[in-house]
C-alpha cells in the first residue's frame, strides 16, 4: 500500500500548490540578457525615450490560472512597465555595440529612438500534471537619424511558449526576458548601421 499512499500524497501536493495564493500578485522581473549582436552598434550614439505603454489593457501583466480555477496575477516591480523595458532596452543596445543613453542624459546623439509597448501579457495555465506558459510582446519602434532628419518605423513581434511539470516563477521571467531580447534582435537584425545614422536593412 506504501507506493500508492505516496502516490495519494504527491497528488495531493500538486493540487494544494495550484490552488494556493488565489488573488494575490507575484512581482516579475526582467533578467539580466546578453546580445549575440556584439559591434553592431558600431559605437553610434542613441538617445533612447521611455517606452509608452499603450496596451489595450495597463493593468496587470498577466495572471496564473490555478488547477482549481482560482487566479494569480503577475506584475512588473512596482507595476510599471515603462521604465523596466526601457532600462533592459539601453542595456541590450550597449551590449551591441551602441552607446545608448536616456534621452535625458544623452547630448548630441546621432539618433533617436521612441518606442511603443502595444501588447506585453504573460499567463501561466496550471493542469494536474504540467502548467503552460506563455509570452507575447509587440513593440513599435520609431527611429530618427538627426543628420539628415529621416525617420525609419519597425514592429516586432515575439513569444513563445513553455511546458513546466510544476509552475516555476523564474522559468516564467526566463521566458518573459527572452521574448523582450527577441523583440530587441528583430529591430537590429531589419537595420543596419550607415555613417552615423540608423537604416532599414535592404
Amino acid at each position: 500500500m506504501k507506493p500508492f499512499f505516496l502516490t495519494g500524497c504527491l497528488l495531493v501536493s500538486l493540487l494544494l500548490a495550484g490552488c494556493q495564493g488565489s488573488g494575490r500578485t507575484v512581482t516579475l522581473h526582467v533578467q539580466e540578457m546578453q546580445s549575440e549582436l556584439q559591434g553592431k552598434g558600431s559605437n553610434l550614439t542613441v538617445a533612447v525615450s521611455p517606452f509608452r505603454d499603450q496596451r489595450p489593457s495597463a493593468g496587470h501583466l498577466g495572471m496564473r490560472i490555478h488547477q482549481g480555477g482560482e487566479k494569480t496575477y503577475f506584475d512588473l516591480m512596482d507595476g510599471n512597465v515603462s521604465p523596466h523595458v526601457t532600462r533592459a532596452f539601453l542595456d541590450f543596445l550597449n551590449k551591441s555595440g551602441f552607446s545608448a543613453k536616456a534621452a535625458e542624459s544623452a547630448t548630441s546623439p546621432d539618433v533617436t529612438i521612441d518606442a511603443v509597448v502595444r501588447t506585453f501579457n504573460v499567463k501561466a495555465t496550471d493542469s494536474l500534471f504540467a502548467s503552460s506558459l506563455e509570452v507575447n510582446v509587440v513593440m513599435e519602434f520609431t527611429i530618427r537619424n538627426l543628420t539628415d532628419k529621416s525617420t525609419i518605423r519597425v514592429t516586432s513581434a515575439a513569444g513563445g511558449t513553455y511546458e513546466d511539470f510544476i509552475f516555476d516563477v523564474e522559468d516564467l521571467e526566463e521566458l518573459m526576458t527572452d521574448a523582450l531580447k527577441e523583440g530587441f534582435e528583430e529591430l537590429l537584425e531589419e537595420t543596419e548601421v550607415q555613417g552615423k545614422a540608423l537604416r532599414r536593412r535592404v
